[in-house]
């Protein structure tokens, strides 16, 4: 009976000893060794633009023209295929950050997140109620969009969303998008006078 429990006793300690090495800190090691994980970390280091949060890269800055596809979608009142038209404008803030701002009538912007890793590519959450007059389906608006930019050229842009969208907090589905975004030509420090398409 003693050495039954003495082996109960070491198999706990192990076990315990086993679930402690996996604290929070070191889950980040999901693949990869630990001299790539210090490597990367110093790079983040060395070049503090990397990771500017809220803050697009500054190669954004100006117009650009956004011509967006619906390529999947489980929500009824947005059919695969759709395609839309709309204007962004990146511009910097007084404090140097690079906000972007979204030209489509009847929606407004009231929570956005951005995530820069390097002058080309930016991730964003953003969270969107429209307040137009023409819906095809009465109620309250609202969608959050999950957008991740990667600029190919000087003035060519991709990016790829998913959308979920929602009416009287209703949650209705998601859709996904690719857009293609060229640099308007007459842009002027980032600000123009135009109009969107729906």
């Amino acid at each position: 009976m003693f050495s039954k429990r003495t082996a109960i006793i070491k198999y706990s300690a192990l076990m315990l000893t086993f679930a402690v090495s996996f604290i929070p800190a070191e889950a980040k090691l999901l693949s990869g060794h630990i001299e790539q994980i210090k490597e990367a970390d110093v790079q983040l280091e060395e070049n503090p633009q990397s990771q500017a949060s809220n803050s697009f890269p500054d190669n954004y800055i100006g117009v650009w023209h956004c011509q967006t596809t619906v390529t999947d979608s489980q929500v009824d009142t947005v059919a695969k295929g759709t395609s839309l038209a709309c204007d962004i404008q990146f511009v910097p803030d007084k404090t140097g950050k690079v906000t972007g701002q979204w030209i489509q009538p009847g929606w407004v912007e009231t929570q956005i997140s951005t995530l820069s890793w390097n002058p080309k590519e930016a991730k964003v959450d953003r969270t969107s109620y429209y307040f137009g007059q023409s819906m095809v389906q009465g109620g309250s608006w609202a969608c959050r969009s999950r957008d991740h930019f990667i600029q190919i050229s000087e003035s060519k842009m991709e990016c790829q969303s998913y959308i979920d969208q929602y009416i009287d907090g209703r949650y209705l589905g998601r859709y996904r998008t690719k857009s293609l975004l060229t640099r308007a030509l007459n842009s002027n420090n980032g600000v123009i006078s135009t109009t969107s398409a729906f």
